[in-house]
């Protein structure tokens, strides 16, 4: 009876050391995924600053679009000035020639 005890006591012994490596290989897969989860965070986060730089970049691209714009219209004014200009003096001019 003492030894069936003994068997029995040995068996559980054996079940639980089981039992502690299974839930210690549990606690390694949790402790690797949250490595994994906590590595795809930072790649979330990497990937949102860049996102974020490029968004700037483009907003300063925009910008400097723009400001070639105004300045390709303000030298468009500039041009149909002295194209007026121009055909100011080529008028008069042709006035004189025409007095003399």
């Amino acid at each position: 009876e003492m030894e069936q005890k003994d068997e029995k006591f040995s068996a559980q012994a054996t079940e639980l050391e089981q039992q502690r490596g299974e839930v210690q290989h549990v606690q390694e897969l949790g402790q690797q995924k949250a490595a994994i989860v906590e590595a795809q965070a930072l790649q979330v986060e990497e990937l949102r600053a860049e996102i974020e730089a490029r968004g700037d970049c483009e907003r300063g691209l925009l910008a400097q679009v723009h400001a070639l714009e105004a300045t390709t219209s303000g030298l468009e004014g500039v041009r149909e000035e002295l194209v007026d200009a121009i055909r100011r003096i080529a008028e008069q001019e042709l006035e004189m020639d025409v007095r003399a």
